[in-house]
C-alpha cells in the first residue's frame, strides 16, 4: 500500500465502500480484513482513528444479540470474524487485539456488547468467531462476563476435547485467565482443580497445554496476594506435573536400554511425547527452582536418539557421567520435529547444567 497518508486514508474508503456494498462477496472480505485491520497499526494518528470508527461502524454496530432472523449486515459482521477466528490468522486476531484496546480506551465495550457477542457462542455458526472476540475482549470486559457463563461453557466444553471443541476452548481459557480476578472465588478455584486433573492426562494438545498453563498462572495471580503466595499456589501444581514429565521422559530411554538390539528398541508416540515435552517448556518458565538438572539431562540425552533411517548420532564435547548413563538411543526411533522440540525446550530451561554443551 503506498505511504503516503491520503492514499492510505482513500484505500481504506474505497475498501470499504465496497464490502458494504457487496457484502455477499467473498473474496472481498478477505480483501477488506487484509487491507484495513492492519492499519490499526499506522505510525500516523489519524489513520488509526480513522480505521477504528470504520471498524465501529462495520462490526460493532452490527453486532446484536444471536436471532436466527438477523438482517444480512449482521449476518456479514459474523462472515467476517469467522475469517479472523481461523487457525491460521494470528495477524488478524493481532489487530482486532489492537481495536478492542483502542475501543476500550474510547468507552466502545460495554457490558450490551458483551451479551449480545456471549449470545453467538451458543449458536455454532459463530461460535469460534464468537469465543476469539471474547477472548480478545475479555481484559477489556471482564467485569461483564457472568461467572455462570464463563464456568458453565468450560464445563462443556472441556468434557470432550476434539477437533471441534479444541479452538473454543482455547478461547474459554484465556477468557478465564483475562477474567479471573472478576470470577468467583469458588468458581476459579474449581476450574483450577478441572484445568489441572485435564493437563494430568496429556491428551490435550500443545495450543490448549499453553493455554492452560497461562490460565492457572493467572488464576494463581488472582487467589494470592503476595509474590511468595503466589509461587507456593503455582509450584503445587506446577511440581507434580514436572514430576511426571520426568518420569514419562526417563521411560523412554530406560525402557530402550533394556531392548535387545533385534527388538529394534521402542516406537515412540510421538502426539504423546510432543505434549509431555511441550509441558516442560512451559512448566520449567514458572517453577525453575523445582526444575532438577536430572529433567535437563533426560532432554538434552533424548537429542542423541538416532533418527529414523540414517544412524546419524550427535556429538557432544562435553558430557557427564549421569548424561552418559542415559544416553542408550540408538535404537530409539526419534523423528526430526521431536528432535527439534527437544532443542526448543532446552532453551526454555533455567540454567541447571553448565558442563553440557550442544552440538
Amino acid at each position: 500500500m503506498d505511504t503516503a497518508l491520503s492514499v492510505r486514508k482513500q484505500a481504506l474508503v474505497s475498501l470499504s465502500s465496497l464490502v458494504t456494498d457487496l457484502p455477499h462477496c467473498a473474496m472481498l472480505h478477505e480483501l477488506w480484513l487484509d487491507g484495513v485491520l492492519p492499519m490499526v497499526m499506522d505510525k500516523e494518528a489519524s489513520a488509526q482513528e480513522k480505521v477504528i470508527s470504520t471498524l465501529e461502524s462495520i462490526i460493532l454496530d452490527n453486532i446484536a444479540p444471536f436471532n436466527s432472523q438477523q438482517a444480512p449486515r449482521q449476518r456479514f459482521v459474523w462472515e467476517l470474524l469467522s475469517l479472523v477466528a481461523e487457525e491460521d490468522r494470528m495477524d488478524l486476531r493481532r489487530y482486532v487485539r489492537r481495536a478492542t484496546e483502542l475501543w476500550a480506551k474510547q468507552g466502545k465495550l460495554g457490558g450490551a456488547l458483551v451479551r449480545a457477542v456471549c449470545s453467538h457462542t451458543a449458536h455454532l455458526p459463530h461460535q469460534k468467531a464468537a469465543w476469539t472476540l471474547l477472548a480478545e475482549m475479555s481484559q477489556y470486559v471482564a467485569s461483564y462476563l457472568d461467572t455462570n457463563f464463563v464456568y458453565d461453557n468450560w464445563k462443556q466444553h472441556s468434557s470432550v476435547v476434539s477437533m471441534e471443541t479444541m479452538a473454543p476452548l482455547v478461547q474459554i481459557l484465556t477468557v478465564i485467565g483475562n477474567a479471573a480476578k472478576n470470577l468467583a472465588k469458588v468458581a476459579r478455584e474449581d476450574m483450577r482443580d478441572e484445568i489441572v486433573s485435564m493437563l494430568e492426562t496429556f491428551k490435550v494438545p500443545p495450543v490448549v497445554i499453553q493455554a492452560a498453563i497461562t490460565t492457572l498462572s493467572q488464576i494463581c495471580e488472582s487467589l494470592t496476594r503476595s509474590r511468595e503466595g503466589y509461587q507456593a499456589a503455582v509450584d503445587n501444581w506446577c511440581v507434580p506435573l514436572l514430576k511426571k514429565c520426568e518420569l514419562y521422559l526417563t521411560s523412554l530411554i530406560e525402557d530402550n536400554s533394556q531392548s535387545s538390539l533385534s527388538e529394534g528398541g521402542r516406537e515412540i508416540d510421538e502426539k504423546e511425547a510432543t505434549c509431555y515435552l511441550f509441558a516442560v517448556g512451559e512448566l520449567c518458565r514458572l517453577s525453575p527452582a523445582h526444575t532438577s538438572s536430572h529433567l535437563t539431562l533426560v532432554v538434552h540425552s533424548l537429542l542423541l536418539a538416532t533418527r529414523e533411517g540414517d544412524g546419524e548420532k550427535p556429538s557432544f564435547r562435553s558430557l557427564s557421567s549421569q548424561s552418559s548413563q542415559l544416553s542408550g538411543l540408538t535404537n530409539l526411533s526419534f523423528s526430526p520435529s521431536l528432535r527439534a522440540l527437544s532443542y526448543l525446550t532446552l532453551g526454555l530451561f533455567p540454567l541447571v547444567i553448565h558442563n553440557t554443551i550442544l552440538p
